[in-house]
């Protein structure tokens, strides 16, 4: 039996066989799957550029057994020549790339064209981790290096309008910000942008506090 690192799909009602979509000897971690199910993008394991693995026909399409490891479409990589790119997310419609990228020095949000790499905007310009989509793709959501949730509106038709990011709240996520660019989203999003559902640090003591008897013997005596 194989170990190697896999990615694979298989319907959600357990029925059907696993199907192996990308197999390699590095690991990869998943970043996003595009809504309509064209395109997987990941980040090898010992690298730091953005990948993309397409998907024929979108998820499940194909006829069980028929995908096998190494046939069919070829990832390929994603802005190779900037540095350090990572955390990326799909627009829900498929046609934006958001990301983190090290170009300035520290993790800053940009988004470009997708699938192809054209027009590019930066979106945040004091740090940032961990962003996420509105599902109408109307505004873009990441955590800032103070640990506020920023909302920024977006609009766009072949072209980018990119509004002033807007502080929501303070959030504690388990992992913060100085970690978080390393793993993998501590949030979501509802679809109308109204609510979010976070992973935060625990409040208060972490255990009980223990209780030391001195003397405890004394007592049995008695």
């Amino acid at each position: 039996m194989s170990r190697l690192p896999k990615f694979s799909q298989k319907p959600s009602s357990g029925a059907g066989t696993e199907e192996i979509l990308l197999q390699d000897g590095v690991g990869t971690t998943a970043h996003d799957w595009s809504s309509d199910g064209r395109f997987i993008t990941y980040r090898p394991t010992q690298g730091t550029y953005i990948w993309v693995l397409p998907l024929a026909g979108g998820p499940l399409s194909r006829e069980a057994g028929s995908g096998t490891a190494g046939q069919g479409p070829k990832p390929f990589s994603f802005l190779q020549n900037e540095l350090a790119t990572i955390q990326s997310q799909i627009s829900p419609d498929g046609k934006w790339l958001a990301y983190l990228s090290l170009e300035s020095g520290r993790y800053e949000l940009y988004v470009q064209s997708f699938p192809t790499p054209g027009a590019k905007w930066q979106i945040s310009t004091g740090g940032a981790v961990q962003p996420r989509w509105r599902r109408d793709g109307k505004e873009l959501f990441y955590i800032a290096l103070d640990g506020k949730l920023m909302a920024v509106p977006i609009r766009g038709n072949g072209t980018l309008e990119v509004g002033a990011p807007q502080a929501l709240f303070e959030t504690r996520t388990v992992l913060g910000t100085a970690t978080g660019v390393y793993f993998l989203q501590q949030y979501d999003v509802a679809p109308d942008g109204q609510r979010f559902l976070m992973n935060v640090a625990r409040e208060g003591p972490a255990t009980a506090p223990i209780t030391v008897v001195l003397n405890w013997t004394a007592g049995i005596r008695k």
